[in-house]
């Protein structure tokens, strides 16, 4: 079967692919986070055959990945390792991740497979057409993140525009404001700056009072992100992410919105300035 077939726009008339859209979600969009219902979860991009052969794409034509394995629940990110594939076949890795503490992230795999080009293209292109007042994104890609059950990602902020559509599995999914006390401008300004590292809660104000603060969007305490799912949050807003006790795999989108894209040339431009004073 022809997976492009699958994937539509509305100027097609065809089916969206996100299905709950409603008139009020052109103003929220870009300033609260949104919970949002698709279809990716249904296209055979994404079924565990096709991604292990992707896998195996990676591998041989030498695409930009990364393989870590976690360590014990609990431990720090510094305790994680990092591996190459190797010889193993895409199907087995998969199968090792179901049953061990490892994920793979398939960076950039839009530029590894034309499907996932045109499936990114898709998006932007409803989400243009939905936002009618978004201003112009650039530097898009997309990743496929391949998580064992009780993976977990560290309180964090991305510098870049960010959605995530869960495809198999669930997760936990907490979003914090972007403001202060959760997200502190001096940290902020450092990492768009330099670009370092900081998904590693060491380096991070969190503390576990602040999930009271977490975005709630059925309004029960439940953060669960549900196959069909997708979540768009604001700008630089801090979250954190554990999957429940089955494989996951996320699609992701990174992009710069105008307005980040400049806000980042003045900063590196200004800290360039200073360490040459």
């Amino acid at each position: 079967m022809d997976t492009l077939a699958q994937l539509t726009t509305p100027a097609t008339g065809v089916d969206p692919l996100i299905t709950n859209w409603q008139a009020e979600h052109a103003a929220l969009w870009g300033n609260v986070a949104l919970l949002l219902r698709h279809r990716l979860h249904q296209n055979l991009l994404f079924s565990e055959a096709y991604l292990a052969d992707v896998i195996d794409r990676y591998n041989r034509d030498n695409h930009r990945y990364l393989l870590s394995h976690m360590g014990p629940l609990g431990s720090p990110r510094q305790a994680w390792k990092e591996y190459r594939i190797g010889a193993m076949p895409g199907c087995k890795l998969i199968e090792r991740i179901r049953h061990e503490r490892l994920w793979i992230s398939l960076h950039d795999i839009n530029k590894a497979d034309p499907a996932y080009r045109r499936l990114l293209d898709c998006i932007f292109e409803e989400i243009h057409a939905l936002v009618p007042d978004l201003p112009k994104t650039f530097q898009r890609t997309c990743a496929v993140l391949i998580s064992s059950p009780g993976a977990q990602v560290y309180y964090h902020f991305d510098i870049s525009g960010q959605t995530l559509w869960q495809i198999q599995g669930t997760k936990k999914v907490l979003i914090y404001p972007a403001t202060e006390p959760f997200l502190m401008q001096e940290r902020l300004d450092m990492v768009s700056a330099f670009r370092e590292s900081f998904h590693d809660e060491a380096t991070q104000v969190y503390r576990p009072w602040m999930d009271e603060y977490a975005t709630d969007f059925r309004g029960n305490g439940d953060y669960t992100l549900y196959p069909g799912e997708m979540v768009y949050w604001p700008l630089n807003a801090p979250h954190r992410i554990a999957n429940d006790d089955e494989l996951s795999i996320s699609f992701t989108t990174d992009f710069s919105p105008a307005r980040s894209r400049r806000i980042s040339v003045l900063r590196r431009r200004t800290a360039s300035c200073g360490a040459s004073a």
